[in-house]
């Protein structure tokens, strides 16, 4: 190989391993961002959960006796077919 292809792969090389270093630090940037909003929204005296913050359930008592019915009857269910 003459020395001008070595150094045109290299370079090659050096860009792509670059452009993943940034894609990475990017994702690290934006996580980073999250968690910063996240502790400021709790200084505030505000609660939040951390993790999944689109995760929220609101059970009321029609709901649990509604599953609890429904758990039982399907119970009974897989017993009388066995």
């Amino acid at each position: 190989m003459t020395e001008e292809k070595m150094s045109f792969e290299l370079l090659e090389y050096l860009d792509k391993r670059f452009c993943s270093l940034d894609d990475k630090l990017d994702s690290v940037d934006g996580r980073l961002i999250i968690v910063e909003n996240d502790l400021n929204y709790i200084k505030n005296g505000k609660s939040k959960k951390l993790g999944m913050p689109n995760f929220d359930i609101k059970l009321d008592l029609t709901k649990v006796f509604y599953f609890l019915i429904a758990g039982v009857l399907i119970l009974a269910g897989i017993k009388m077919a066995l």
